[in-house]
């Protein structure tokens, strides 16, 4: 985040892990394996190589609503 320090502070005492975060304003994607970035992967590339069985199929145009 390109934020100052009060507010850097403030989110990192009011966040936990697994809270949604959405990243705009730049043309960069993240690099897989750099930080939260199973997050950023499709959900073909999640799921290769699983050891659990994935029985569901997702139509391409899913979005998950939070």
């Amino acid at each position: 985040m390109n934020i100052g320090p009060s507010n850097a502070r403030w989110v990192y005492q009011n966040s936990m892990v697994g809270d949604p975060v959405s990243i705009s304003g730049t043309p960069r994607h993240v690099a897989e394996g750099n930080g939260w970035t199973a997050w950023d992967l499709s959900w073909g590339r999640l799921i290769k190589g699983s050891a659990v069985p994935v029985t569901v199929t997702l139509p391409s145009t899913y979005v998950p609503s939070f």
